[in-house]
């Protein structure tokens, strides 16, 4: 692959009308109550989650995965939902998705997982993960192999190259986005990642980038 498209918290992306148009992400990470283990910020209890789905389907978004993301600029009010790390308290999303389906709204979101951990007690398991991808929900994603800081990392071939063929195999579906652990990224990474990935995203807050 000759091209990465960067992508951050959000997108501020080329306009005919006006100068910019700004694409969100909303990003996650446990969708349950706070049980005392972990960073409590990064969790959202469902309740919660679902009134927040349901702001966006009565205000007319329209969500998108990354398979999807070159209509981002043909559909009203894009935006994408993205949960980081594969936690088995994503299948709360999974049944809130239900719930909220309707002909006038479809809930989608990309799960970046950790393709090493899956299966791990608290981790989403392969045959969970086909499910979510065979629900039309779910677009399955990689957080790279082992979590690691990748600017650090010696050899990143594996970080890489075997979480995509991973994932791939368990989903039957394409793996064509990254998101970097930590938010951590260098020139060395972004290089390596143009390899295998069309996307790879971050959450570091600024302008949308390019870089072909």
């Amino acid at each position: 692959m000759k091209k990465i498209i960067f992508l951050i918290i959000f997108l501020m992306l080329p306009s005919q009308a006006i100068a910019t148009q700004v694409v969100p992400i909303l990003v996650y990470h446990s969708i349950e109550e706070f049980n005392g283990h972990g960073s409590k910020e990064l969790f959202v209890t469902p309740q919660n989650f679902e009134r927040q789905m349901r702001f966006l389907k009565e205000h007319g978004y329209t969500l998108l995965t990354f398979d999807r993301f070159r209509e981002h600029d043909k559909v009203p009010k894009p935006i994408f939902i993205t949960f980081d790390d594969g936690y088995k308290n994503n299948l709360n999303v999974f049944s809130i998705f239900k719930k909220l389906d309707s002909k006038n709204f479809q809930p989608a979101a990309t799960i970046f997982v950790i393709s090493d951990f899956i299966g791990r007690e608290n981790r989403l398991s392969k045959s969970e993960l086909k499910e979510m991808a065979k629900s039309g929900f779910f677009s399955i994603q990689s957080h790279t192999a082992t979590h690691p800081k990748l600017t650090k990392a010696a050899g990143l071939e594996y970080e890489l190259k075997n979480s995509k063929n991973k994932i791939a195999e368990i989903t039957g579906k394409p793996v064509i986005a990254l998101a970097y652990p930590y938010g951590n990224f260098n020139d060395r990474v972004v290089e390596e990642t143009k390899k295998f990935y069309l996307y790879g995203l971050t959450t570091t807050p600024s302008l949308y980038k390019n870089r072909a």
